[in-house]
């Protein structure tokens, strides 16, 4: 999503258009639960932030395709 539709924003890299933690559960086949709590995490850490906002901005992309190596 960030390589095809991410724009570079101060902070990060934003995903311009609005999507909810169950549209990501459902485009992941995880649950919401798991998207609350991955998200949660990650905002803790930095790596996102966007909290109940309709836009996302992935502060550390370079962290999300580390955790993505490491699956």
């Amino acid at each position: 999503m960030v390589k095809q539709a991410g724009r570079r924003v101060e902070g990060g890299v934003e995903i311009p258009f609005a999507i909810s933690r169950q549209e990501l559960a459902e485009m992941t086949a995880t649950t919401l639960f798991t998207v609350n709590r991955t998200l949660a995490a990650w905002e803790q850490e930095g790596i996102v932030s966007g909290k109940r906002s309709s836009h996302l901005v992935i502060a550390k992309p370079h962290r999300l395709v580390q955790i993505a190596e490491q699956a």
